[in-house]
């Protein structure tokens, strides 16, 4: 009966449940990255929209956007990409590296190219340095035993953990690259898709690549996401020392650590779903209607920041449920983190 209660308080949901409310006790730092992530999305949005309305309003293409019906959208749009390349740029390279249909590199050249395209690259890039950062704060607040909702701890050890959090933020950007470069993009040159006699043959081919680099991604995502929890619960910034005990605890236990992540991705996908599927619009006129339609999208921002942070949180609790009192701090802090019981005098 113990070992079947242990199990069952160990399981994938009681993790992401433990996870999620962990997530929404930083309910201030929440809306703090809520905000931030608008901002950084508003300096991508705004050239993009300027640059729509100047080619759009009062013009041909507007009106025959307006005219056209749904089937002949993307036909319009393929058209507009190619006599207005300054907003959309040069798509061929990101499709390039979603199909892994890359020859000698030369299709790459449209990620750097002009318009949305190039400025896609360096948002990104962006992104995840702010992430990382604020990550590193997260983490601090997950391995804690009090003041989880404190904004000034949460800065605090967000910037205490800024280094750390940012070289597994490159590590785990770099990582990722080299692992589909190397385990999807680079089998597809091992043969011809158009010399195969069936299309179903290049098709499960390439599902195949996709399978094989999804599987190694997701271990080496959990790895960085237990690295981050690592240092939270410890209080030691390492971040080599943080990825190799992450790697360590993930390689341990593959099969838990893959469905937990698989576990997180899928609830992460629901929402979006339900947004898509029920995606409201504004018609450009009523403005109350704009103000209304901006806060149900941040509160599904809000949402969807608190379901992935949920998976960083699954993972420090995970951990910290393993570990146990065993693991030792390295070395005492002052600010709140799971501590070690002192020993009994005379012991």
């Amino acid at each position: 009966m113990k070992n079947g209660g242990t199990a069952s308080s160990g399981s994938v949901p009681a993790h992401w449940v433990r996870g999620f409310a962990g997530a929404c006790a930083t309910w201030k730092a929440l809306l703090l990255y809520t905000l931030l992530n608008a901002l950084l999305a508003a300096a991508l949005v705004s050239p993009i929209s300027s640059a729509l309305h100047q080619s759009l309003d009062r013009t041909p293409y507007g009106e025959r956007l307006l005219r056209a019906p749904a089937p002949n959208l993307a036909t319009f749009f393929v058209h507009f990409g190619r006599a207005r390349p300054d907003v959309f740029g040069d798509l061929s390279g990101w499709e390039a590296l979603v199909t892994g249909d890359v020859v000698g590199g030369a299709s790459r050249a449209g990620l750097f190219s002009s318009g949305l395209a190039s400025s896609l690259v360096f948002f990104a890039l962006l992104v995840v340095a702010f992430s990382s950062v604020l990550s590193g704060g997260f983490a601090g607040r997950f391995g804690a035993d009090r003041d989880r909702g404190s904004l000034a701890a949460f800065g605090a050890d967000a910037g205490r953990f800024a280094f750390s959090s940012l070289v597994l933020g490159f590590l785990s950007l770099s990582g990722t690259g080299l692992l589909y470069l190397g385990l999807y993009e680079a089998p597809g040159r091992l043969y011809d898709p158009a010399a195969l006699s069936y299309e179903w043959e290049a098709t499960l081919l390439m599902l195949a690549r996709l399978l094989l680099f999804a599987c190694f991604a997701a271990i080496f995502r959990a790895a960085v996401l237990s690295a981050r929890a690592w240092i939270g619960l410890t209080r030691n910034g390492s971040p080599f020392l943080a990825l190799s005990s992450g790697l360590g605890f993930v390689l341990g236990r593959p099969l838990q650590a893959l469905s937990l992540s698989a576990w997180c991705v899928a609830l992460l996908a629901i929402p979006r779903l339900a947004w898509w599927a029920f995606l409201p619009t504004w018609d450009g006129r009523d403005m109350g209607k704009r103000w209304a339609f901006l806060l149900a999208q941040q509160a599904f921002v809000f949402l969807l920041l608190a379901l992935r942070l949920s998976e960083l949180g699954a993972f420090s609790t995970w951990m910290k449920r393993q570990l146990g009192p065993a693991r030792a701090t390295p070395k005492r802090d002052s600010s709140p983190a799971l501590q070690v019981p002192p020993s009994p005098a005379g012991a």
